[in-house]
């Protein structure tokens, strides 16, 4: 790949990661830069636009709003055309940031370049069907979406940037509060560690006011990722409830696996993972399972994870496998 130029482009939850990736990216490729999309950022979306899309709302104005925003659209594809012609590959992680219409118009002007994505979310199958149509090549995290897709399958990442940090935490949690089950677990995992005298720090987001909830765990600012990252390394084990139906891999397993920590987690699927090991990872299947959890599980070191094996789950494993046979696809 040193003859290869890259562009990188970051869902919006990795992307304070964007400067360490690219300079590993620069170590694997001839060049790699950071772009965000083809898409304008909200900070960049003019007056005039945005009172376009306001009216683009109603039906009887939409043929013709339609018609001035795709003149603004091509207008700004235009602009940011030329970051993109001498580009072997534009690698999207998470995000969807690429139209059908920019990826047609870099095409036409640089058509060895290739559109790779991958999805570290679950979609249905007819927005799967659209993005294959969209993107060269399309990469998902969960393995059931690969099969019944025939779409390629692979685990995300873990970011190797470890910290001389302490492990003063006995159990740490950081989500959002998407429903009330997600609430139900979280406030059990909070009088677990309260009975058993353990050192904690658990926050589950809320965007909105909640009444009838256990103060002491519910927060309505945001955690910045890198503070996040930063409490995964300090603390022995961490907490995760997965969404219904999906078991690919989080990025939180991953997160805990690159910085030796434990995970207690009710994703069943991770037992299937070379990298599983019962006395770091403990996997529970509802609420009452809580309650189970032997206390040793926090007082037991880490088993460290042979090295090979944690290579594949690195950020370099993930470049080098998603670009092994990419020319061929």
């Amino acid at each position: 790949m040193k003859n290869k130029k890259i562009i990188l482009s970051l869902d919006k939850i990795i992307i304070n990661q964007k400067e360490i990736l690219i300079e590993k990216l620069n170590n694997i490729f001839s060049e790699a830069k950071y772009f965000y999309g083809s898409e304008k950022q909200k900070k960049d979306v003019t007056i005039y636009e945005k009172i376009l899309k306001e009216l683009n709302r109603k039906k009887y104005l939409k043929r013709h709003t339609d018609v001035l925003l795709k003149k603004q659209n091509l207008k700004y594809h235009n602009k940011i055309l030329k970051n993109f012609l001498d580009i072997d590959y534009v690698l999207m992680i998470g995000g969807i940031y690429y139209s059908k219409e920019f990826i047609e118009l870099v095409k036409e002007k640089n058509s060895k370049i290739k559109f790779i994505l991958f999805l570290w979310d679950k979609f249905d199958r007819n927005k799967i069907k659209e993005l294959k149509n969209i993107y060269d090549i399309v990469y998902t995290f969960e393995k059931s979406d690969a099969a019944e897709n025939h779409i390629n399958w692979r685990p995300s990442f873990y970011v190797d940037e470890k910290k001389d940090l302490i492990k003063d935490i006995d159990l740490y949690f950081l989500g959002e509060n998407r429903d009330r089950e997600r609430y139900e677990y979280i406030n059990r995992l909070y009088n677990f560690c309260m009975e058993n005298g353990l050192r904690k720090n658990i926050k589950l987001f809320s965007r909105k006011k909640l009444k009838n909830v256990n103060p002491d765990i519910i927060t309505y600012k945001r955690i910045p990722y890198e503070e996040n990252l930063n409490n995964i390394q300090k603390t022995r084990v961490t907490f995760e409830k997965n969404i219904e139906n999906q078991y690919g891999l989080s990025l939180r397993s991953l997160e805990c696996l690159g910085y030796e920590t434990k995970l207690i987690t009710t994703n069943k699927d991770i037992k299937t993972y070379d990298f599983y090991n019962s006395e770091n990872i403990y996997v529970i299947e509802n609420v009452n399972d809580i309650d189970k959890i032997p206390i040793n599980f926090f007082k037991e070191k880490y088993k460290k994870v042979d090295k090979e094996i944690l290579k594949r789950y690195s950020f370099e494993g993930f470049i080098d496998e998603i670009f092994k046979n990419v020319d061929e696809e």
